[in-house]
């Protein structure tokens, strides 16, 4: 994964407002209501598969790479309050990533159906996750 890759990821979720996106090695301070109560976060996380020359160029830097791999969203909602707002917010995330035309070198293409089953491990959160394929070209 590369930093280009990463920010045309975090530019394209600014879009998502519906909760708080926390990425890799960030401070992750769990949402609260102004009650105290737990409210939605998204984590995100990436990992790569492979990387590949898909075209020689004609020497170092000029040639055309193409990294594969995943971006997996895992959406966490309150504990007991049942499907529908963890599948809402999947599916809306979903939508925002699913087949966007190349930002960048950034092409993703269908997400996931979302699994669920995963608790948080204070008992107060609930989560269903995804992932979302990707291809990232660019010149090395």
């Amino acid at each position: 994964m590369s930093l280009a890759m990463v920010s045309a990821v975090k530019v394209h979720a600014l879009t998502f407002t519906d909760c708080p996106i926390f990425w890799p090695n960030e401070t992750i301070a769990k949402p609260t209501d102004a009650n105290g109560n737990p409210t939605p976060f998204v984590l995100a996380d990436f990992t790569t598969l492979r990387s590949e020359i898909i075209a020689i160029g004609a020497g170092p830097g000029t040639h055309a790479l193409r990294d594969d791999g995943f971006i997996r969203f895992h959406i966490f909602v309150p504990e007991n309050t049942g499907l529908d707002m963890a599948l809402g917010l999947a599916d809306t995330l979903a939508t925002l990533f699913r087949g966007i035309a190349p930002i960048t070198g950034l092409q993703t293409l269908a997400p996931s159906p979302p699994d669920s089953g995963a608790q948080s491990d204070d008992g107060l959160y609930y989560g269903v996750s995804f992932s979302v394929p990707y291809y990232y070209l660019y010149q090395g």
